[in-house]
Protein backbone atom coordinates (compact mmCIF):
# COMPACT_ATOMS: atom_id res chain seq x y z
CA UNK A 1 0.00 0.00 0.00
CA UNK A 2 1.21 3.37 -1.14
CA UNK A 3 2.15 5.68 1.58
CA UNK A 4 0.20 8.75 2.13
CA UNK A 5 3.26 11.18 2.15
CA UNK A 6 6.38 10.08 0.33
CA UNK A 7 9.13 11.86 2.52
CA UNK A 8 12.04 10.02 0.08
CA UNK A 9 10.03 11.75 -2.61
CA UNK A 10 9.96 15.19 -1.16
CA UNK A 11 13.74 15.08 -0.06
CA UNK A 12 14.53 14.08 -3.73
CA UNK A 13 12.41 16.81 -5.02
CA UNK A 14 13.96 19.72 -3.65
CA UNK A 15 17.40 19.74 -5.94
CA UNK A 16 15.27 19.36 -8.85
CA UNK A 17 13.46 22.64 -7.99
CA UNK A 18 17.12 24.66 -6.22
CA UNK A 19 18.23 25.81 -9.97
CA UNK A 20 14.66 27.32 -11.39
CA UNK A 21 15.78 29.55 -8.20
CA UNK A 22 18.80 31.21 -9.41
CA UNK A 23 18.00 31.13 -12.59
CA UNK A 24 14.71 32.67 -12.60
CA UNK A 25 13.43 33.95 -8.88
CA UNK A 26 16.88 35.27 -7.87
CA UNK A 27 17.45 37.15 -11.17
CA UNK A 28 14.14 38.30 -10.79
CA UNK A 29 14.56 40.18 -7.24
CA UNK A 30 18.01 41.20 -7.57
CA UNK A 31 16.92 42.96 -10.87
CA UNK A 32 13.68 43.91 -9.04
CA UNK A 33 15.80 45.60 -6.05
CA UNK A 34 18.44 47.59 -7.88
CA UNK A 35 15.63 49.16 -10.79
CA UNK A 36 13.04 49.20 -8.15
CA UNK A 37 14.83 50.86 -5.88
CA UNK A 38 15.82 54.10 -8.11
CA UNK A 39 12.05 53.99 -8.86
CA UNK A 40 11.20 54.10 -5.62
CA UNK A 41 13.43 56.51 -4.52
CA UNK A 42 11.96 59.28 -7.15
CA UNK A 43 8.69 58.02 -5.97
CA UNK A 44 9.01 59.00 -2.25
CA UNK A 45 11.31 62.00 -3.08
CA UNK A 46 8.31 62.98 -4.76
CA UNK A 47 6.06 62.78 -1.95
CA UNK A 48 8.44 64.77 0.10
CA UNK A 49 8.90 67.61 -2.47
CA UNK A 50 7.41 70.81 -2.72
CA UNK A 51 5.54 70.12 -5.54
CA UNK A 52 1.45 69.65 -5.37
CA UNK A 53 1.10 68.48 -8.73
CA UNK A 54 3.71 65.78 -8.45
CA UNK A 55 3.27 64.57 -4.96
CA UNK A 56 -0.13 63.66 -5.75
CA UNK A 57 0.36 62.04 -9.08
CA UNK A 58 2.90 60.09 -6.72
CA UNK A 59 0.81 59.55 -4.37
CA UNK A 60 -2.22 58.34 -6.39
CA UNK A 61 0.00 55.97 -8.45
CA UNK A 62 1.33 54.06 -5.08
CA UNK A 63 -2.48 54.16 -3.65
CA UNK A 64 -3.44 52.30 -7.51
CA UNK A 65 -0.90 49.73 -7.64
CA UNK A 66 -0.80 48.79 -3.57
CA UNK A 67 -4.67 48.34 -4.50
CA UNK A 68 -4.36 45.87 -7.03
CA UNK A 69 -3.28 42.34 -6.00
CA UNK A 70 -0.07 41.41 -8.10
CA UNK A 71 -1.73 38.60 -10.37
CA UNK A 72 -4.25 40.91 -11.37
CA UNK A 73 -1.15 43.59 -12.37
CA UNK A 74 1.13 40.86 -13.81
CA UNK A 75 -2.11 39.68 -16.27
CA UNK A 76 -2.63 43.54 -17.46
CA UNK A 77 0.76 43.74 -18.29
CA UNK A 78 1.19 40.34 -19.80
CA UNK A 79 -1.84 40.57 -22.08
CA UNK A 80 -2.07 43.71 -22.52
CA UNK A 81 1.18 45.57 -22.96
CA UNK A 82 1.32 43.26 -26.00
CA UNK A 83 -1.66 44.73 -27.60
CA UNK A 84 -0.45 48.16 -27.72
CA UNK A 85 3.39 47.45 -28.52
CA UNK A 86 3.27 44.20 -30.60
CA UNK A 87 7.48 44.21 -30.26
CA UNK A 88 6.94 43.14 -26.77
CA UNK A 89 6.01 39.44 -28.32
CA UNK A 90 9.13 38.45 -28.65
CA UNK A 91 10.25 39.29 -25.53
CA UNK A 92 10.85 36.50 -22.85
CA UNK A 93 8.33 35.78 -20.28
CA UNK A 94 10.54 36.57 -17.54
CA UNK A 95 10.45 40.57 -18.72
CA UNK A 96 6.85 41.01 -17.47
CA UNK A 97 7.19 39.26 -14.38
CA UNK A 98 10.19 41.05 -13.60
CA UNK A 99 8.34 44.49 -14.50
CA UNK A 100 5.47 43.46 -12.61
CA UNK A 101 7.85 42.82 -9.43
CA UNK A 102 9.26 46.75 -10.20
CA UNK A 103 6.18 48.32 -9.82
CA UNK A 104 5.05 46.44 -6.92
CA UNK A 105 8.56 47.25 -5.07
CA UNK A 106 8.94 50.60 -6.37
CA UNK A 107 5.56 51.54 -4.61
CA UNK A 108 6.37 49.89 -1.42
CA UNK A 109 9.92 50.79 -1.06
CA UNK A 110 8.75 54.58 -1.49
CA UNK A 111 5.86 54.23 1.47
CA UNK A 112 9.16 52.57 3.17
CA UNK A 113 11.11 55.36 2.30
CA UNK A 114 9.16 57.90 3.08
CA UNK A 115 7.76 56.49 6.39
CA UNK A 116 11.13 56.12 7.42
CA UNK A 117 12.76 59.72 6.83
CA UNK A 118 9.64 60.97 8.36
CA UNK A 119 10.19 59.56 11.27
CA UNK A 120 13.60 61.22 11.89
CA UNK A 121 13.33 64.36 13.93
CA UNK A 122 13.76 67.19 11.86
CA UNK A 123 15.67 69.29 13.91
CA UNK A 124 18.91 66.96 12.97
CA UNK A 125 19.02 68.12 9.69
CA UNK A 126 18.98 71.54 11.18
CA UNK A 127 21.69 70.58 14.00
CA UNK A 128 23.56 69.45 10.94
CA UNK A 129 23.65 72.28 8.76
CA UNK A 130 24.70 74.39 11.54
CA UNK A 131 28.16 72.35 12.12
CA UNK A 132 28.95 73.08 8.85
CA UNK A 133 27.80 69.99 6.49
CA UNK A 134 26.04 70.58 3.35
CA UNK A 135 22.76 69.31 2.39
CA UNK A 136 23.88 66.29 0.12
CA UNK A 137 26.63 65.45 3.49
CA UNK A 138 23.94 65.75 6.04
CA UNK A 139 22.10 63.33 4.37
CA UNK A 140 24.53 60.70 3.68
CA UNK A 141 26.39 60.96 7.25
CA UNK A 142 23.14 61.81 9.62
CA UNK A 143 20.00 60.82 8.16
CA UNK A 144 20.07 57.93 5.79
CA UNK A 145 22.01 55.74 8.29
CA UNK A 146 18.97 56.37 10.75
CA UNK A 147 16.37 55.79 8.05
CA UNK A 148 18.01 52.83 7.17
CA UNK A 149 17.50 51.67 10.62
CA UNK A 150 14.16 51.95 10.61
CA UNK A 151 12.90 50.66 7.16
CA UNK A 152 15.38 47.51 7.93
CA UNK A 153 12.37 45.12 9.17
CA UNK A 154 9.97 46.79 6.71
CA UNK A 155 12.66 46.20 3.76
CA UNK A 156 13.11 42.79 4.64
CA UNK A 157 9.30 41.76 4.65
CA UNK A 158 9.68 42.94 1.05
CA UNK A 159 11.87 40.70 0.36
CA UNK A 160 10.52 37.74 1.39
CA UNK A 161 7.14 39.23 -0.13
CA UNK A 162 8.85 39.49 -3.63
CA UNK A 163 10.23 36.08 -3.34
CA UNK A 164 7.03 34.54 -2.59
CA UNK A 165 4.98 36.56 -5.57
CA UNK A 166 7.65 35.31 -8.27
CA UNK A 167 5.18 32.14 -7.76
CA UNK A 168 2.59 33.60 -9.41
CA UNK A 169 4.91 33.58 -12.36
CA UNK A 170 4.11 30.30 -13.41
CA UNK A 171 0.39 31.29 -14.53
CA UNK A 172 2.08 33.35 -17.30
CA UNK A 173 4.47 30.69 -18.05
CA UNK A 174 7.88 31.43 -16.43
CA UNK A 175 9.05 28.44 -14.94
CA UNK A 176 10.31 29.40 -11.30
CA UNK A 177 10.26 26.96 -8.52
CA UNK A 178 6.52 26.52 -8.99
CA UNK A 179 6.64 26.43 -12.77
CA UNK A 180 9.11 23.58 -11.85
CA UNK A 181 7.02 21.64 -9.80
CA UNK A 182 4.00 22.02 -11.88
CA UNK A 183 5.75 20.85 -14.64
CA UNK A 184 7.03 17.95 -12.81
CA UNK A 185 3.58 16.98 -11.45
CA UNK A 186 2.21 17.42 -15.00
CA UNK A 187 4.83 15.06 -16.09
CA UNK A 188 3.83 12.54 -13.74
CA UNK A 189 0.24 12.93 -14.23
CA UNK A 190 -0.38 14.15 -10.72
CA UNK A 191 1.30 10.74 -8.70
CA UNK A 192 3.07 12.98 -6.43
CA UNK A 193 1.30 16.40 -6.24
CA UNK A 194 1.20 16.59 -2.47
CA UNK A 195 4.79 15.97 -2.38
CA UNK A 196 6.21 18.06 -5.43
CA UNK A 197 4.31 21.33 -3.70
CA UNK A 198 5.13 20.27 -0.24
CA UNK A 199 9.00 20.26 -1.35
CA UNK A 200 8.13 23.63 -3.31
CA UNK A 201 6.94 25.30 -0.19
CA UNK A 202 9.48 23.72 2.26
CA UNK A 203 11.92 25.41 -0.50
CA UNK A 204 9.96 28.95 -0.20
CA UNK A 205 10.08 28.58 3.76
CA UNK A 206 13.57 28.14 3.54
CA UNK A 207 14.40 30.95 1.66
CA UNK A 208 12.17 32.91 3.85
CA UNK A 209 13.97 32.15 7.01
CA UNK A 210 17.80 33.09 5.10
CA UNK A 211 16.47 36.62 4.16
CA UNK A 212 14.63 37.22 7.94
CA UNK A 213 18.30 35.78 9.66
CA UNK A 214 19.99 38.06 7.01
CA UNK A 215 17.52 40.60 8.05
CA UNK A 216 17.89 40.37 11.61
CA UNK A 217 22.00 40.11 11.75
CA UNK A 218 21.80 43.69 9.91
CA UNK A 219 19.38 45.00 12.33
CA UNK A 220 21.86 43.63 14.95
CA UNK A 221 24.79 45.30 13.16
CA UNK A 222 23.30 48.49 12.61
CA UNK A 223 22.14 48.62 16.24
CA UNK A 224 25.96 48.13 18.05
CA UNK A 225 27.22 50.88 15.01
CA UNK A 226 24.63 53.25 16.07
CA UNK A 227 25.21 52.53 20.06
CA UNK A 228 28.97 52.78 19.41
CA UNK A 229 28.65 56.43 17.34
CA UNK A 230 26.60 57.76 20.50
CA UNK A 231 29.04 56.40 23.38
CA UNK A 232 31.91 58.01 20.88
CA UNK A 233 29.76 61.04 20.76
CA UNK A 234 28.94 61.18 24.65
CA UNK A 235 32.92 60.70 25.40
CA UNK A 236 33.99 63.54 23.01
CA UNK A 237 31.76 66.01 24.71
CA UNK A 238 32.66 64.47 28.23
CA UNK A 239 36.20 65.32 26.61
CA UNK A 240 35.08 69.03 25.75
CA UNK A 241 33.26 69.98 29.25
CA UNK A 242 36.53 68.67 31.61
CA UNK A 243 38.85 70.52 29.01
CA UNK A 244 36.97 73.58 29.43
CA UNK A 245 36.81 73.41 33.30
Amino acid sequence: MRPLLDWRYIIASIPRLIPPFFQVTLTCVVITLMVGTVFGFLLAACKLGKNKVLRHVAYAVTDVIRSMPFLVMLFLLYYGLPKFFPALNALNKMFFLTLGLIIFASCRLSEIMRSAYEAINRNQMEASLCVGLSVPQAMWHVIVPQAFHIALPNMGNLLVGMVLETALGFTIGVYDIMGTAKLINSGEYGAHNLEIYLAAALLYWAISLIIAGITNQLEKLNKSAHAGQQKRGLFRGIGRREGEA
